[in-house]
């Protein structure tokens, strides 16, 4: 779920509360970055970044390379979680079967030093676990089998057409083949395989890289400094997506800083202040800060919309967990509304039975009936 059109970014919304400021002049501004062209993010990294690779563990690069955001490295397609549609990035949606997925290359994209993205650097962050079973990427072979490509005419531009074939034998689910399209970031190969050479092979050590210094990226940010207090990203006013995904609009700050604090409170107080403009930290009773100027994505609870529901897996082969009626005690003893209220500040719609969201997009596919039948609430 990556792509919402906001402030003219990419910006990933994950499915945790995102809260705004009141975008003031904010305390101790850094009069290197003009507040009014500057936007202050929050919630992403929290201790000293280590490293900037796309190659590296999702947990080990630093923001924006190891959250889902849009703003360096680029996936080939993006989820919007709003419309439900599936948005042009580096690649366009052409065909979704059960049997294979298949986009089209946008032929204007293009690296920061200025080559074009192609194939290559598809199938070498794709496939890159065929070669390494460490690198990060290497659960994609466990559902895509295959990548084809074919060179085909599209309104008279050569352009290619990469077929990702679902693997029938292994892990025959489409659906996540369609969310990887959008979850992997494109790599540009020319780079990652000369750093490969140089360190004779070894991925472990290529991760190690800090990969800090004018990195290659297709996106329309890329790195300007960092330290153990923030995290500054340029915009790059010849990113190519600009002519070609956006009508010639560049985005709309010059700079995006995150800045790093050691906890909750501090990040609460920062946008209390106006030093922030979006967190996507917990912040516990939301309603008593919006006096402050503080604003939420709904006006109203819970206050932002749901991405995901927490689940308890059970391992059902142990007993007493093989018992279904011990399990179904075991859901009844839960004090959902509890949890909701106590735990969570009331940041959650009506909790109800099953597996499907019974709000926002999902709320189609929701059986209340079912729900009702085979559902089980709190009951001592």
């Amino acid at each position: 779920m990556n792509k919402i059109k906001w402030l003219g970014l990419g910006i990933a919304l994950l499915s945790v509360s995102i809260f705004l400021s009141a975008c003031q002049q904010g305390d101790g501004e850094d009069s290197s970055f003009p507040r009014s062209q500057t936007l202050y993010l929050a919630g992403s990294q929290w201790g000293d970044p280590n490293t900037f690779t796309p190659l590296a563990e999702s947990w080990q690069a630093a923001w924006p390379v190891g959250d889902r955001f849009n703003l360096m490295y680029e996936p080939l397609l993006a989820y919007n979680p709003i419309t439900g549609e599936i948005e042009p990035i580096l690649g366009s949606l052409v065909e979704n079967t059960v049997d294979s997925i298949v986009v089209d290359i946008n032929p204007k994209a293009k690296w920061s030093d200025g080559k074009s993205v192609v194939s290559t650097d598809v199938k070498f962050i794709f496939e890159l676990g065929k070669r390494f079973k460490s690198a990060a990427t290497a659960y994609a072979t466990e559902f895509i089998s295959d990548i084809n490509v074919d060179t085909i005419e599209v309104e008279g531009v050569a352009t290619e057409r990469l077929s990702f074939i679902v693997n029938k034998e292994d892990r025959n689910n489409p659906l996540v083949v369609m969310d990887l399209l959008q979850a992997v970031r494109v790599v540009p190969a020319h780079i990652y395989e000369a750093l490969l050479a140089e360190n004779n092979n070894d991925i472990s050590e290529v991760q190690k890289l800090k990969m800090d210094k004018e990195p290659v990226v297709s996106g329309p940010y890329t790195l300007e400094t960092y330290s153990n207090e923030n995290i500054v990203l340029k915009r790059r006013d010849g990113y190519w997506g600009n002519e070609a995904l956006y009508g010639g609009k560049l985005a709309k700050p010059k700079f995006i800083i995150h800045p790093i604090y050691k906890s909750n409170d501090h990040f609460s107080i920062a946008l209390q202040k106006g030093n922030l403009d979006a967190s996507q930290t917990y912040i516990p009773r939301i309603w008593m800060k919006t006096k402050d100027g503080v604003g939420t994505w709904l006006d109203k609870a819970p206050y932002f919309a749901s991405g995901a529901l927490p689940m308890i897996v059970i391992n059902t082969t142990k007993a007493p967990l093989t018992d279904k009626s011990f399990r179904r005690a075991l859901a009844a003893a839960i004090h959902y509304n509890d949890i909701r209220e106590l735990a969570v500040s009331g940041y959650s719609p009506d909790i109800q039975p099953g597996l499907i969201m019974s709000t926002s997009l999902e709320s189609k596919y929701f059986n209340a009936e079912d729900a009702k039948e085979y559902g089980v609430a709190y009951d001592t």
